[in-house]
């Protein structure tokens, strides 16, 4: 109980930063990278709980931003050492997000979690929450953590690649976004004008 007290008191909130997009994959979707600094207090007392057979590990949390609740994160490295953390993404599919589209702000959080035999676990107060954007993360064939699956109809509005990736609702007519289009009549409109004024003026100077 000695070893518990005394690490319970120096169990500080994680001190987290540098989260990053990486260039690996878990079953289709991205990693991510965050940096974190363990102090030499929570190091010795990692060392000292380990000694009577507990341990003290890092739980890490996403969610999509805009969302009430968190996600324990599966597939991330729970052992605490200084440096990089990887976080698979995977774990955010759900039937709420079946599909989350690049550029989706995406926030994370961390805490440390003190377990010995017989005993509660002891949580630290939580990390700052960090964020960052995404790339695609798509639930393909994959199931989710609940074993459930999404509901799929031509008439749901079709899944998050169909979404026009400048103005986000236009149905891109040709492939191309809508504005892009009324950019490209507004240029051809300048040019045509352009043209007559000059042959008007050419017209003009020849009289």
């Amino acid at each position: 109980c000695r070893t518990r007290c005394t690490v319970t008191v120096g169990l500080p909130a994680p001190v987290i930063t540098g989260l990053r997009m990486t260039d690996k994959e878990f079953n289709d979707n991205p990693v991510v990278a965050f940096t974190l600094t363990v102090p030499d207090e929570l190091a010795a007392n990692i060392t000292k709980v380990s000694a009577a057979g507990g341990g003290i590990y890092i739980d890490t949390y996403a969610r999509v931003k805009g969302d009430e609740e968190w996600t324990l994160m599966g597939n991330t490295d729970w052992v605490i050492s200084a440096g990089e953390r990887e976080c698979a993404l995977i774990t955010l599919i759900n039937e709420a997000h079946p599909n989350i589209p690049e550029g989706t702000v995406i926030e994370l959080r961390c805490r440390y979690r003190c377990t010995q035999s017989g005993k509660d676990d002891i949580f630290s107060a939580y990390s700052k929450t960090i964020s960052f954007d995404t790339d695609d993360i798509n639930g393909g064939e994959t199931s989710y953590v609940d074993g459930s699956a999404p509901e799929t109809s031509e008439g749901s509005g079709g899944s998050a690649k169909d979404e026009c990736w400048l103005c986000h609702f236009c149905p891109q007519p040709l492939g191309l976004c809508i504005f892009i289009w009324l950019l490209i009549l507004i240029i051809i409109i300048i040019i045509i004008f352009v043209i007559v004024k000059k042959a008007k003026k050419n017209g003009e100077n020849k009289k």
